[in-house]
């Protein structure tokens, strides 16, 4: 019996030793490593918040995108994405022309603005997937810009978390479904390198700069902190050919599947006259100078 009650005692102590090793090595690691875990949890709840929304539809994510630009390309064949009449870049197109490659799933039918539209359910959740994951490398960017400029990793992961609960963010992937979040990643990236300031970082800068300009003409705006770093010397002028350069390597699934040297710059024309509106009800100053514009016109 004596034997019996030495060994259990035996195992308990173990157990015991052993759960408390554990439980030093989890706060041990936890402490090491509490901030990537912070930021891999409000990833996670972030997605999972999008995803509960990922079947959304809204009239740019069905009317243009699903039931028009990806169904053009169906009807003309994959390697003619680039004939597709869209004012959007040839390089979105060509990554509606891949997501095409993933099975349709079922059909929804829906209705807005009174006309009857439908759209297959893995069309759409593929499509918000690309917006999600450009968020997440978005905010991570944000966390690297933030970081660099404050030297501290903590304030990094708040604004990493921060850039991932912003209304903004949510509601224009999510529920918009529009794609606006790839071109500012790439804007992102190339303020980190601008900023960086080391010896070949503004190349990197300079390319991310042409890769956001290939996907949205938006990318004009940034242009004067550029001018900033080019003018102080930070950024080196000759350089700018990295962004022409991405630029043009966007436009290589094109001439690859036959255009012409000048056919996949079209977009940028389409995009230059087609809308003359400084504001779509956002409160901001080129709001207030839309209504001035209109009062005036009335005397």
């Amino acid at each position: 019996m004596a034997k019996v009650k030495d060994f259990f005692k035996t195992i308990f102590t173990a157990i015991n030793k052993y759960w408390r090793l554990a439980g030093l090595y989890a706060l041990k690691f936890f402490k090491k490593y509490y901030l990537i875990i912070a930021m891999v949890l409000v990833t996670i709840v972030a997605l999972i918040a999008r995803y509960c929304f990922v079947t959304y539809p809204s009239g740019d994510s069905v009317w243009f995108i699903l039931d028009g630009w990806e169904n053009d390309i169906r009807y003309m064949g994959f390697s003619s994405f680039w004939q597709v009449d869209s004012d959007y870049s040839p390089i979105y197109l060509f990554m509606l022309a891949l997501l095409l490659l993933i099975p349709d799933g079922k059909q929804i039918s829906i209705s807005l603005y009174g006309t009857t539209y439908t759209f297959f359910e893995n069309r759409m959740i593929a499509l918000k997937t690309v917006y999600f994951l450009f968020t997440v490398v978005a905010a991570f960017a944000i966390y690297l810009i933030v970081k660099l400029l404050t030297k501290s990793k903590g304030k990094g992961v708040i604004a990493y978390c921060i850039a991932l609960a912003l209304p903004t963010l949510f509601v224009n992937s999510a529920l918009w479904g529009n794609s606006d979040i790839i071109y500012v990643t790439f804007l992102l990236y190339s303020v980190y390198f601008f900023l960086k300031g080391t010896k070949y970082s503004d190349i990197f800068a300079y390319m991310f700069l042409g890769f956001a300009f290939a996907n949205k003409m938006q990318t004009i705006f940034i242009m004067p902190f550029v001018i900033y770093f080019i003018v102080r010397r930070k950024a080196k002028l000759y350089r700018v050919i990295y962004a022409f350069l991405a630029f043009f390597i966007t436009l290589v699934p094109c001439y690859f599947c036959g255009a012409g040297f000048l056919d996949p710059f079209a977009y940028l024309a389409k995009q230059f006259n087609g809308y003359n509106n400084l504001s779509l009800g956002a409160a901001t100053i080129w709001k207030f100078l839309e209504l001035q514009d209109v009062r005036n016109s009335r005397y």
